[in-house]
């Protein structure tokens, strides 16, 4: 499964929306987004990567590490770009889950450097 999120990884910092597509499960795929968006399908996971990533400049997402275990490929990583001359970090953690050789699952954590805690006191 590891070799499947490599080249995920690989076609998403190219920007190759066919090549990462082909890593993707034809059915039975869902991509779990940070506000607990879903998107239902591989086609259209790739329209909305299209849609989003491909209007950012030096868009990377730069991996710390990668953990496979329990079914699982876990990825820390940390996704950057450029949007309106403002460079953007985010660290994050993606979750995938594969069968056949294919990623059946993405499920994405983000973290938001800068943001302030929706808790009072949720500051450490």
């Amino acid at each position: 499964m590891s070799r499947e999120v490599d080249q995920y990884l690989e076609a998403l910092n190219a920007q190759d929306w066919e090549r990462l597509r082909g890593t993707l499960a034809d059915d039975g795929f869902e991509r779990i987004g940070p506000f607990c968006d879903v998107i239902g399908s591989a086609d259209e996971y790739v329209q909305f990567l299209d849609r989003v990533v491909s209007g950012l400049s030096d868009y990377r997402v730069d991996v710390r590490r990668k953990v496979e275990g329990n079914g699982a490929v876990y990825v820390e990583a940390t996704e950057s770009f450029l949007h309106g001359g403002t460079s953007s970090a985010f660290p994050e953690v993606l979750v995938f889950d594969a069968s056949d050789g294919a990623i059946t699952r993405v499920q994405v954590y983000m973290m938001r450097p800068g943001d302030e805690p929706s808790v009072a006191g949720a500051k450490a």
